[in-house]
């Protein structure tokens, strides 16, 4: 007997947006965004990436996620 297996991509998942900084390297990002790339080093939770986003926006985002499992899921 065949066993089928359904796998679904929820966007809510996917890895964060780093806009811009995307497959840069970590010396041209340090290069390209000085005053953005120190201020992510001191306080992270507070900067956007351009063209990308906010790590609030990926925890709201997988969160919802979450709350859709639990909720489909009881128990």
């Amino acid at each position: 007997m065949k066993s089928h297996l359904l796998i679904l991509c929820n966007q809510g998942l996917i890895d964060f947006n780093y806009g811009k900084w995307q497959g840069l390297s970590h010396q041209e990002v340090k290069d390209k965004y000085k005053e953005l790339y120190a201020e992510w080093i001191k306080n992270p939770h507070q900067v956007k990436m351009p063209a990308g986003e906010r790590l609030n926006e990926v925890s709201e985002r997988a969160m919802g996620v979450v709350d859709d499992v639990i909720a489909k899921y009881k128990g």
